[in-house]
């Protein structure tokens, strides 16, 4: 979990900008764009994906998998959840399935799970391919923008407290 945080955060300086992406990350909400805990990036088809941190710097995902403003969405009443399975694919290699929740009434799917997150963080950090698959809703290809400043800001601002 650290390793992946420190690797992630080495690469923030080091990778390259890849061109392709014309998104860019935004802060969600009313937050600081020098120090938000929460980013979103929404595709011109609607899909979004949302990257968030609590006050252990541990992250969570969120991806809005069909069109539709994502702050729209997340302000929805839609109480009906249940688990799916998910597996997310990097660069063509996937990285095996693992339980998210889904919240259809709103077409997004939620992980709490830091290691989950953390594959979607890198991805965007390495400029990699990045494919969701959803059990019983299919696929769904994510186009992450490349690092920026508000991207830099969210991954220092995610730092587990000191001492830890």
């Amino acid at each position: 979990m650290t390793k992946t945080k420190i690797s992630a955060l080495a690469l923030l300086c080091v990778a390259a900008v890849p061109a392709a992406f014309a998104a860019s990350w935004q802060p969600y909400g009313e937050q600081s764009a020098e120090a938000p805990r929460s980013i979103y990036a929404q595709e011109d088809d609607g899909v979004a994906t949302l990257l968030s941190c609590n006050a252990d710097g541990q992250l969570s995902a969120m991806v809005s998998y069909k069109g539709g403003e994502l702050t729209r969405k997340m302000k929805a009443n839609a109480p009906f959840r249940r688990t799916v399975d998910v597996n997310i694919v990097r660069d063509g290699t996937d990285e095996g399935k693992s339980p998210w929740t889904i919240i259809p009434a709103v077409d997004l799917i939620h992980t709490k799970s830091h290691g989950d997150a953390g594959k979607i963080y890198n991805a965007a950090i390495l400029g990699q391919d990045l494919t969701v698959k959803i059990q019983r809703k299919g696929e769904v290809a994510l186009t992450l923008p490349a690092v920026d400043d508000v991207f830099r800001a969210f991954a220092t601002t995610c730092q587990p407290p000191a001492g830890e």
